[in-house]
């Protein structure tokens, strides 16, 4: 707290409303959800989908949500 005390400055803070872009955040979001579904590889590019989910999207779904539940911020921890 005391770092966080000592690094805040007044100047820093102004009035105007910040600007975000919807596109890009929903492009990150796709990225982000489709990397968490094991989707997406370390390179940007789309995987192809191993031969035990052939693409379904009740399981593409299900493995997501099993990683999620296992995201202790998402838990209140």
């Amino acid at each position: 707290m005391d770092e966080l005390i000592q690094a805040f400055d007044i100047k820093h803070i102004n009035h105007r409303k910040a600007a975000v872009d919807m596109q890009k955040l929903d492009f990150l979001n796709k990225m982000t959800l489709r990397h968490k579904a094991g989707r997406l590889g370390d390179d940007g590019n789309m995987t192809e989908v191993s031969s035990g989910h052939e693409g379904s999207r009740k399981e593409m779904v299900e493995r997501l949500q099993e990683k999620l539940r296992g995201v202790k911020v998402l838990q209140g921890r």
